[in-house]
C-alpha cells in the first residue's frame, strides 16, 4: 500500500534512529507521499535535500524544531516541489534570509508559517511578499528570546507590512509577536482577514480603527499584551484605550476577542459585549475586577463565555 501521509517526531531512539526511519519511507513511498511532518528530527540539509528530490508530489511538508536545517537544505524547493501549498518552518533556529528567498519561489502557497527562527529578518520577509502571492495564512510570531535582554529581531515593519497587505489581499489568518507597528501599517489591511493576531505589539486607538472599519469578516482579535503599562502613575497606559475598542461596537463577525494582560477597560468591552451578537469567547485580566462588573457582562450576552487571568502588579 502506498503512504500519502507520514507524521515523524524524535522518539527514545534519538534523532538518529529517526531519520532512518523517514529514508526508510521515502524509500518505499517516495512518488506517492503528499503530507510529510517532522517535528524534533535532526534531519540535516543533505536529508532534507533528499525529501525534496525523492517526493515531488508534496502539497503539505511541515518542520518543527529541526534545528540544523539552512538554506542550503531549501534549495530549489519551488522546482522540486510544484504543488507545494502548506509549509511550516516553525522553530528552525539556523534559517536565515536566503531560505525565505527559496521560499519565495513557492508560488502555489496557501499556507506558511516561519515562527520561531530568529536569524529572519525583513529582508526574508520581503521575498515572501513579493513571491508568495497566493498566501491565506501567514504566522511569524518572533522566537521566545526576542526580548529586552536577548534578540533585537525584526522580521516586519510598518513599510512591509503595508506592502504584503497590497500583495495578499486574500489573506485570512494573520500573526505576528513583538512587532512595533503605526497606522501607517494597517491603513489598507486585508478586508479578508478573519483571524488577526498582534500579541505583544503596540497598537493605539487608530489602529484598531483601523482593524474596525477595514476588516469586516473579522472573527477572532488577539491583543495579548499590547499595552504598555507605566509603573509610576495610577494608571496610565500606553496604548489602545476603551475609544479604540469601541471601534469594534456592532461588528457583525467577532467571536474571540483576545486582551489578556492588558488594562481591563470596562467601557470598551461593555459596548463590544452588548453590541456584538456573536460574540463568544472573551479573554482578559490585569486586575481582578469587581464580581458586580463581571455579572454586568454576562448579563449582556448569556453565551459569552469569560477567561480570566490576573497578574499580581500592584501600581
Amino acid at each position: 500500500a502506498e503512504l500519502h501521509t507520514v507524521k515523524l517526531r524524535r522518539t527514545a531512539a534519538g534523532p538518529k534512529a529517526a531519520w532512518r526511519s523517514v529514508d526508510s519511507i521515502i524509500a518505499d513511498s517516495c512518488w506517492a507521499l503528499t503530507s510529510l511532518t517532522l517535528r524534533d528530527i535532526q534531519v540535516g540539509d543533505a536529508g532534507f535535500q533528499t525529501i525534496l528530490r525523492s517526493c515531488p508530489g508534496l502539497r503539505t511538508l511541515h518542520t518543527r524544531g529541526v534545528r540544523n536545517l539552512t538554506a542550503a537544505g531549501l534549495v530549489d524547493l519551488g522546482a522540486h516541489c510544484r504543488s507545494l501549498s502548506s509549509l511550516s518552518l516553525e522553530g528552525c533556529v539556523e534559517l536565515q534570509d536566503m531560505a525565505l528567498a527559496e521560499v519565495g519561489q513557492c508560488d502555489g502557497l496557501r499556507f506558511l508559517s516561519i515562527s520561531n527562527c530568529p536569524q529572519l529578518s525583513t529582508e526574508g520577509f520581503r521575498s515572501v511578499v513579493d513571491g508568495c502571492r497566493g498566501l491565506r495564512t501567514v504566522l511569524c510570531a518572533l522566537h521566545v528570546l526576542n526580548k529586552p535582554r536577548g534578540l533585537r529581531q525584526v522580521l516586519v515593519d510598518d513599510a512591509l507590512l503595508g506592502r504584503a497587505w497590497e500583495a495578499w489581499p486574500q489573506l485570512s489568518r494573520f500573526a505576528t509577536t513583538q512587532q512595533a507597528f503605526s497606522l501607517a501599517g494597517f491603513a489598507n489591511v486585508a478586508a479578508s482577514l478573519h483571524n488577526l493576531s498582534l500579541e505583544d505589539c503596540p497598537v493605539d486607538d487608530e489602529v484598531l480603527r483601523c482593524i474596525a472599519l477595514r476588516c469586516p469578516q473579522l472573527q477572532r482579535l488577539v491583543l495579548r499584551h499590547t499595552q504598555r503599562v507605566r509603573k509610576d502613575v495610577e494608571p496610565q497606559c500606553l496604548g489602545f484605550t476603551s475609544e479604540g475598542l469601541r471601534h469594534f461596537t456592532g461588528h457583525r463577525c467577532l467571536e474571540e476577542l483576545d486582551l489578556t494582560y492588558n488594562w481591563t477597560l470596562w467601557e470598551g468591552l461593555q459596548s463590544i459585549v452588548r453590541s456584538c451578537k456573536r460574540l463568544q469567547r472573551l479573554y482578559f485580566g490585569y486586575r481582578k475586577p469587581e464580581p458586580q462588573a463581571l455579572e454586568e457582562l454576562v448579563q449582556d450576552n448569556a453565551a459569552l463565555a469569560l477567561h480570566l487571568q490576573y497578574h499580581n502588579y500592584q501600581p
